[in-house]
Formats: C-alpha cells, structure tokens, sequence
C-alpha cells in the first residue's frame, strides 16, 4: 500500500458514540467512546460534537407546548420559503409534500420527522424560547439563532443531548451523569460515596412530559425508528427520536425507556464525509442498530 492508499483505507472508517443513562439517578451504565480505542483514541462521547440532527426536535416541540400550544394542533405540510433567511426553503427527505395542502398533527410531524412541520412549529414559539427550554435541559453549547435550529443545525456531544433526554424520563427534571458510585478500601470500608446530582429544577412540566413521551413512542411504533418493533422485536415500553444531518454526515438515535436512556451517534471523523445516500445514512439505519 502506497501513503494515498492508507489514507484513502483510513477517511472509510466509520466511527461511533454510545452512551446510556439512568434518568432517575444519572448514573452512566455504558460508555463507548470509539470503535477502537488502541487506533481511534479520540472520545464520541464528551468530546466530540456533532450537528445533532432531528434529535433536538423534541426540545423544539416542547418548548412549544410550554408555551401553549395545543397538543392537537395540526400544521400545513406545505414547505415556505424564509425571505428574511436568504430565501431559505426547509424540505422533507420523503413523500410528505406530495400534497401540500394537507395538515398534520404534532405528534405525526414529530414521530415522522417532518422538517417543514418542524420550523414551523420552531416560528410559532421563537428562537429564544426554543434557546431557553434547551438550557433548561441542561444544554450549554451554543446554539445558532436561525429558524434551521429546529432541524438540529446545533452541534452538541452525545452526552450533552442524552442528559437533556433524562428529564423526559425523571418528571421533567435532568440528571447529571456520573461514573462512579461509589470507592472502598481494602477493609471493605466506603471512601467516597457519589451523591444523586438530579438538578432540583423542573425543566417542563408533568403534563408537557407525559404529551412528549406520547409523541416520541410514536416514534417507535409508528414513526421513523419502527424497525425497533418489526425488525428487532423489542416490545419493552420504549419511546425516542431518530435524526440525520445534512448530506446523511451525522447518523443519531436516542431512546428512552422508563429506567434507561441510550443514545448513540455514527459517521467519519472527517465532517466533510457522509453516507452516499440517505437510505443507508439516515439514523434508524446508521445508529438506531447499536440500540440492539
């Protein structure tokens, strides 16, 4: 092999996230920084950040509904175009626009993924407040003040999104994740001892919660990330989120249980190299596996 020919064999390597979280307590139960640590040292988890993709649309559509929307609002499908953006037109990856005249509900917009739904709901609400509710989850990275929020333009670390999904799961609040439980020395005696950091705020309410968590088990049942039932035959009370970034570069899944959330992440270390189509880069199919 020539230099060209194993730098060529290197940029196909796909890399990989994984981390799971008990949302009651924060406590980490899997951790998967990397393919392989002994060639791939550079952490999926804590460090990198990535276009987070549709996953963030959950935070859009609950900042609406802490906000007032009503959860049967149905929304025209029909895809705008944003002057005051550069004359910027968001679009849906499917068929969803084959009648622009038809109206869908947020759950359908949210579990389907519609990206034209989802802006809209993003104007209804504002940028700010969309801004706001994701600190509120525990989301510190900037985000960029454009409508293309809400198809998840903003670059967070798995850990940082999968910590905003704990609340989804604990009554609306965070968990900060932690590692260790607890030390002991060799007498069996404790030395340190981890206490349950649950942040005390309630980042939405009870009711917005229990609405989310609906729209999300759409998701699995009916949505974008079914092959979970059809495919894996997992029948546990799942709910979660698939997401795809632009030019299939980002492949996402989060999934929530009622004691357990898991997210995981794949693509190239490169941001310039992406899937070479959406079919095999979309997340139910990149990322949604490593749930199995």
């Amino acid at each position: 092999l020539t230099t060209l020919d194993s730098l060529r064999n290197a940029l196909k390597f796909l890399n990989s996230g994984f981390v799971a979280i008990e949302p009651h307590s924060g406590a980490v139960k899997a951790y998967v920084g990397g393919i392989d640590f002994e060639f791939f040292k550079y952490d999926h988890v804590q460090k990198s950040k990535r276009q987070v993709g549709s996953t963030f649309k959950p935070i859009v559509y609950t900042a609406a509904l802490e906000k007032g929307m009503d959860a049967c609002t149905y929304i025209p499908v029909k895809a705008m175009t944003y002057t005051n953006e550069k004359n910027w037109k968001p679009t849906n990856s499917g068929d969803e626009e084959t009648d622009e005249h038809l109206n869908y509900s947020l759950e359908y917009g949210l579990s389907n993924s519609v990206n034209t739904i989802a802006v809209k709901v993003l104007e209804e609400v504002w940028i700010e407040a969309t801004i706001a509710q994701a600190q509120k989850l525990g989301i510190h990275s900037k985000l960029p003040e454009v409508p293309s929020l809400a198809l998840g333009t903003a670059e967070l670390s798995l850990l940082e999104i999968a910590t905003a999904y704990t609340a989804y799961a604990n009554s609306g609040q965070i968990s900060k994740p932690f590692y260790i439980s607890k030390i002991e020395d060799k007498a069996g005696n404790v030395i340190f001892k981890a206490e349950q950091s649950q942040e005390s705020t309630e980042a939405f309410s009870e009711e917005t919660r229990q609405i989310m968590v609906e729209m999300m088990k759409s998701t699995i049942n009916s949505g974008t990330a079914q092959r979970v039932r059809s495919k894996y035959g997992l029948q546990n009370d799942l709910a979660g989120k698939t997401g795809t970034t632009q030019k299939n570069k980002d492949g996402w899944f989060i999934g929530v249980s009622p004691n357990l959330i898991m997210a995981s992440w794949v693509g190239n270390d490169d941001h310039r190299i992406g899937f070479s189509n959406t079919g095999i880069g979309q997340g139910e199919n990149s990322a949604l596996p490593l749930l199995d």
